[in-house]
């Protein structure tokens, strides 16, 4: 797995929506939706886990992570939240070639490998929480 902060400096929305619609484990999301590696990979983890028990609301991997990282169960709402119009992003890349994916994404668009803010303990339990359990509300 890879989850990469990243700066767009040239941010082409309808190019980077192809890229993950050819890379269906890919998913660009707003810094502030990822808000830390741990919450990723949480995410991650739990849409994993959901499709295998087959509890997942989606048909495509990709989105139900927007779902759980969003905290949403409608899909409209979640991928609202996504952001994608924003300079701050991050990739996440679960496939299986990780690192050839990024080399693709890092290939076709222009972007700077930055770093995820400082976040309070508390904030990021929440997050997680949010993540695991945004089904049952």
């Amino acid at each position: 797995m890879i989850v990469k902060p990243i700066e767009m400096k040239k941010n082409n929305m309808e190019q980077m929506i192809k890229f993950m619609e050819k890379n269906a484990e890919t998913q660009i999301v707003s810094l502030k939706l990822a808000f830390t590696e741990k919450n990723v990979e949480h995410a991650v983890k739990e849409t994993l886990r959901a499709i295998k028990q087959g509890r997942n609301i989606s048909r495509k991997t990709n989105i139900e992570l927007v779902l759980r990282l969003a905290g949403e169960r409608q899909i409209q709402k979640a991928l609202k939240k996504v952001g994608l119009e924003e300079k701050n992003l991050v990739f996440i890349c679960f496939n299986d070639q990780p690192e050839e994916t990024w080399e693709r994404f890092k290939g076709n668009f222009e972007v700077k490998e930055t770093e995820f803010p400082e976040r309070k303990t508390e904030e990021v339990r929440r997050r997680m929480e949010k993540t695991a359990t945004f089904w049952l509300e």
